[in-house]
């Protein structure tokens, strides 16, 4: 289905790993599957590559750090009420 869209897109999970993205996807983010270990999260790379933030405006970089945690405090807390 992604395959089939003509935009930009992927699938990630709620980790930041990145399941699945179309060929537009690849092209505009590079590969984002290639990776292993933590790495595969682009919430650890975006703390601790900080070529991985040139996407953004750097002034928006606090605001993407706030989300990314916010992200993971709810992925914790998901899994403390389980």
């Amino acid at each position: 289905m992604l395959d089939r869209l003509d935009t930009p897109a992927q699938i990630v999970s709620d980790l930041g790993v990145t399941l699945s993205q179309n060929p537009l996807a690849e092209a505009l983010l590079g590969v984002q599957t290639r990776y292993t270990g933590l790495r595969r999260s682009l919430i650890y790379r975006w703390f601790t590559e900080p070529y991985q933030r040139r996407i953004h405006p750097e002034a928006d970089h606090p605001l993407h750090s706030r989300g990314h945690v916010a992200s993971l405090r709810a992925v914790h807390g998901a899994l403390d009420a389980a």
